[in-house]
């Protein structure tokens, strides 16, 4: 691989022309020291016989080649790499065939439905996917930062994670990281009812001693500012050994590049064999210059079409992973699909990113967010990797409250549509995420998270660009929604997994701070209290 490709990482707001970072370097900055956002300066182009290749491939051994396009081996021997991407994995429950991410099949009607099961993890959400290899990973660069450190990467004597979560993040980290020796994690989630009660218990009854958690009377919009500050304050994150495993760190994009590369397969899998049946029941026999089609195995012509996956969107982190596939040749289309916080969908729809007034509380409460901050790592993109641009878009945004970066202009991201519709987009009211979990509970006898419930909306709302299968993205145990559930299904009760057993009876181990308190300086005093 490294004979031929070699990545480096830049910032989307550009520092100066000649500054970049290794892969261990990125990852331990989180944000870039200009306050932008890591990217790959290039993104590796996958060939067809790559595809090819890798459409045969288990969900972790896949893993391992995606980490590996990535991933510097002078910092991390690609040996290590697997070894790292399978100790991941090993914490999470299998459900059927051995699979990370199940991709299950749903008769819809004229058509099939697709859903990527991505919450099997330890804390049930799809974010276990990345956090449990970071969580490994942050462990690795410890264990090895003598040999790193000659190597130019900062690496500390001991690390504070800090996350800022709308719900699921806050778990996820701090299943990744407890009791991991010299890493102290702080996590700070909005009080209040503004996540669901479980989702509190996951992160509030954790007694391990690396473990901190602050209940903020606020949204998870206003945790950002204080979480934001730190960051910005380089001397002091340096110092301190801050990062953070949020959807701004690279490493969390780069593992979620995999489930849509993996679902992709599967489904093309899926298609080939429905087409299969259908001929066979048909008698006919389909050839080509007189020779059968294959049925064994998937042909390079087969990985030519296209699947449109939607992608419950919060922060943007996993639709911009979506993006990242899309653009290194994964023929894929993307739907955003939020809740009625709908700030992507004004985008998506107007060419217009305008702040919300307000955060309105939801039945899909891990995706309560006004401010998406991935987004900017797609401006940057789609504006053709101009780190200047970029800057005075989000300068825009940040001093006015709206900026429209790409005003109705044609665009060859898109076969000449405008660039602002290169990625579809629904909200769903609360009333339609109801209605979706009961009727999918009723015909389907499968029960959604509010937050999956959101994209099958999307999915069944807003027709594809051009006839495709559409796979749904699933976000979430619905376990971690058991009260919604019940609401929206007339009582139905969902089974809890082991892991959610006995939460209720432990005792509440979280720090209130209220409104009136200085955020900042609370953060600050609980980093350097550390």
């Amino acid at each position: 691989r490294w004979e031929l490709w070699m990545v480096v990482f830049v910032s989307t707001r550009g520092c100066s022309a000649d500054q970049s970072w290794t892969f261990a370097q990125a990852v331990l900055q989180g944000y870039a020291p200009d306050g932008g956002l890591m990217l790959p300066a290039v993104l590796p182009q996958l060939s067809e016989e790559t595809l090819l290749k890798w459409s045969e491939l288990s969900y972790i051994d896949l893993c391992i080649e995606v980490c590996c396009l990535f991933v510097d081996p002078t910092e991390i021997p690609f040996a290590d790499v697997a070894v790292l991407v399978r100790s991941a994995f090993a914490v999470f429950a299998l459900p059927t065939h051995n699979q990370v991410v199940p991709v299950v099949e749903i008769e819809e009607r004229d058509t099939v439905l697709y859903l990527a099961e991505c919450y099997h993890g330890p804390s049930l959400a799809f974010k276990d996917l990345a956090m449990q290899f970071i969580g490994h990973l942050l462990a690795y660069f410890l264990q090895h930062k003598e040999r790193l450190r000659e190597q130019k990467v900062p690496v500390p004597d001991r690390m504070v994670i800090v996350i800022s979560t709308s719900g699921d993040t806050g778990s996820a980290a701090i299943e990744a990281v407890r009791s991991k020796p010299g890493i102290e994690i702080i996590v700070m989630y909005p009080a209040n009812n503004r996540i669901t009660k479980l989702q509190e218990l996951q992160m509030a009854t954790v007694q391990d001693k690396n473990v901190h958690t602050f209940a903020m009377d606020g949204t998870s919009d206003e945790i950002d500012v204080p979480f934001k500050k730190v960051f910005d304050d380089v001397p002091f994150k340096e110092k301190y050994g801050v990062n953070s495993i949020n959807a701004l760190n690279w490493a969390r994009i780069m593992i979620q590049l995999n489930h849509y590369f993996y679902a992709y397969f599967r489904i093309l899998d899926s298609q080939r064999k429905r087409q299969a049946t259908d001929t066979a029941e048909r008698g006919v026999t389909v050839a080509t210059d007189g020779q059968a089609c294959p049925t064994a195995t998937t042909t390079t012509s087969e990985l030519l079409k296209p699947v449109r996956f939607a992608v419950p969107s919060g922060a943007f982190g996993n639709c911009i992973a979506g993006w990242i596939a899309k653009s290194m040749g994964l023929p894929i289309e993307l739907m955003a699909c939020v809740n009625k916080n709908d700030i992507l969908h004004n985008y998506f729809t107007t060419g217009v990113l305008r702040k919300l007034p307000d955060i309105h509380v939801s039945k899909a409460p891990a995706m309560d967010i006004g401010i998406p901050y991935n987004f900017e790592r797609w401006l940057y993109m789609a504006g053709g990797q101009d780190p200047q641009k970029t800057v005075e878009w989000m300068r825009t945004f940040e001093e006015t409250g709206h900026v429209s970066p790409f005003p109705t202009e044609p665009s060859e991201l898109d076969g000449g549509a405008p660039l602002h519709t290169a990625i579809q987009s629904c909200s769903a009211s609360d009333e339609a995420i109801q209605a979706t979990m009961a009727e999918f509970a009723v015909t389907h006898k499968y029960v959604l998270d509010p937050h999956s419930a959101v994209a099958v909306h999307a999915s069944r709302t807003v027709a594809p660009k051009r006839p495709m299968p559409t796979c749904c993205i699933l976000t979430a145990h619905p376990a971690k929604f058991g009260e919604l559930v019940k609401a929206a299904t007339g009582g139905m009760v969902v089974d809890e997994p082991a892991c959610l057993v006995g939460l209720e009876e432990k005792p509440i181990v979280s720090t209130f701070v209220s409104r009136d308190c200085d955020w900042y300086a609370m953060l600050r005093a609980a980093i350097t209290s550390l």
